[in-house]
């Protein structure tokens, strides 16, 4: 399971959804978490029509 955990990270990059601030509280990014889920459902759905193609090629 970690492979394709640092595949995904290979991929889309290291997520960096909190920001730190001087002070003790930080911001969340929403901007960075949106981005980041529509690069990882574009990845799933690009493997999944992958396989999809390789199953209609050999499956025939």
């Amino acid at each position: 399971m970690q492979t394709v955990i640092e595949a995904l990270r290979n991929i889309l990059g290291t997520p960096d959804f909190y920001e730190t601030g001087s002070g003790y509280s930080g911001t969340w990014d929403y901007g960075a978490m949106i981005e980041y889920l529509v690069g990882a459902i574009l990845v799933m759905i690009v493997v999944s029509y992958i396989f999809r193609m390789l199953k209609w090629i050999f499956c025939k």
